[in-house]
């Protein structure tokens, strides 16, 4: 049914009678407010987020359905993998951030914290008058 939900809501934003559910939803002529429309109606209806980008080049009905119904591919294999490098540590690892190394062209914090002397600012007598 929720092919049937999905195809039945792509029909009615394209002007489509039918379509075969492993079409890409491209091939219907999506615009970009119904891509919008159509995204929305996902999230709504199924508590699934999609991109837009993902909806206008790869989705298919049964795709997204089969992705809301048994999650994507990507996020299993990813939570698998993390699982059989270290299995006892998998859940301490699950909220943590990748911490990725920083631009050889980035500004180093000096640049966006001066040093006292060098703003000619003394903090004592700078707040005295706050």
């Amino acid at each position: 049914t929720v092919v049937d939900q999905i195809a039945g809501k792509v029909a009615e934003l394209c002007g489509h009678d039918e379509g075969g559910v492993e079409e890409p939803l491209s091939s219907f002529g999506l615009t970009s407010i119904s891509v919008a429309e159509l995204g929305a109606f996902i999230r709504m209806q199924f508590n699934y987020q999609v991109s837009a980008l993902e909806l206008m080049t790869t989705a298919s009905s049964l795709s997204l359905a089969q992705d809301i119904i048994h999650g994507k591919k990507e996020v299993e294999n990813d939570q698998a993998e993390a699982d059989a490098t270290e299995p006892g540590t998998a859940h301490l690892t699950a909220g943590l951030r990748i911490r990725r190394a920083p631009s050889a062209f980035a500004n180093g914090p000096e640049d966006h914290f001066p040093k006292e002397s060098s703003v000619g600012l003394s903090p004592a007598k700078d707040l005295v008058g706050c």
